[in-house]
């Protein structure tokens, strides 16, 4: 993992300013930590999905779950399993605990094409990050 971008993440959310700029670098930091935490690991068995969260602003950011192993990367995959739609905004808020997912989704805020049961687990996985962020 990179200790650096971690605590440079770890930075902006205390401070407030993490932002839609930061939602690539954070799903790096994303997959190294789920590379390397054993509870997320336990998470993902037997999950390989590939989750797009789409910006309304235009841009497209995916994470990967593949045999336990995790990748991220930006734009568009072919066919995801997992669509997370919202404003830029939005998705900065719930990526760095500013703002509930379900809370999100009841409002209408934020959109989900895919099953109901993988966005739950994708809020899961996005909390233990942010435990591991806020260490």
């Amino acid at each position: 993992m990179d200790k650096e971008l971690r605590k440079a993440l770890a930075a902006k959310i205390d401070e407030g300013e993490f932002g839609v700029g930061d939602i690539r670098a954070y799903l790096e930091l994303f997959a190294a930590i789920g590379n390397e935490n054993e509870d997320m690991k336990e998470e993902v068995e037997g999950w390989d999905r590939v989750v797009v969260l789409q910006l309304q602003e235009g841009d497209a950011h995916w994470l990967k779950v593949a045999g336990g192993e995790f990748s991220s990367g930006q734009g568009m995959p072919g066919a995801p399993d997992l669509v997370l739609k919202a404003k830029g905004s939005t998705i900065a808020a719930i990526l760095c605990g500013e703002k509930d997912a379900t809370m999100a989704y009841s409002s209408g805020a934020l959109t989900v094409e895919g099953p109901l049961p993988d966005a739950v687990r994708m809020r899961s996985l996005i909390g233990l990050v942010r435990e591991e962020i806020e260490g």
